[in-house]
């Protein structure tokens, strides 16, 4: 009587491990955008800067999506005051002079992932310092237009 050949348990666990990961994967991973999206965005940012420097709080609304929230339960209306913090003080000079910004995209390129860091310089010549604030970011495309749907952050202590 003839053996029917079982195919082995590892291979067959790889291959349910490896199809998980896949699955999970295409909802967590996030691709690098093209020069295009990334610049669209960076724009967007810089929207945010500028009115931060301006006072000009109707341009940073533009750029938060209706239902915006942080990781600390403020809104739209509070997240003035973190801009304000992380960008300019009071006397409108430049607090962070060195902001470092990646962005990713979610495969469906509706949502994108930025992680930023911004810090003081030092000395002059410092190329990498520290970063005193680093946060992220999620932003999705509506209408053509990148808002930001949610922000966590850390090292912002002026509230």
């Amino acid at each position: 009587m003839e053996e029917k050949k079982r195919p082995d348990k590892t291979i067959l666990v790889c291959f349910l491990l490896l199809f998980i990961l896949f699955c999970w994967g295409s909802y967590e991973i996030y691709l690098y955008l093209t020069t295009d999206e990334k610049e669209r965005i960076r724009q967007q940012l810089m929207v945010i800067r500028k009115g931060c420097a301006e006072g000009d709080w109707q341009a940073i609304s533009d750029v938060l999506a209706p239902n915006f929230k942080d990781h600390l339960g403020h809104t739209g209306v509070d997240i003035r005051r973190f801009l304000m913090a992380l960008f300019y003080q009071q006397k409108r000079t430049i607090l962070f002079d060195y902001l470092q910004i990646d962005i990713k995209l979610a495969p469906n390129k509706k949502k994108a992932k930025v992680f930023f860091t911004a810090s003081r310089r030092q000395r002059k010549f410092q190329k990498n310092p520290n970063p005193e604030v680093e946060g992220e970011l999620e932003m999705i495309k509506k209408d053509g237009e990148w808002l930001i749907l949610y922000a966590k952050y850390k090292g912002v202590e002026e509230w």
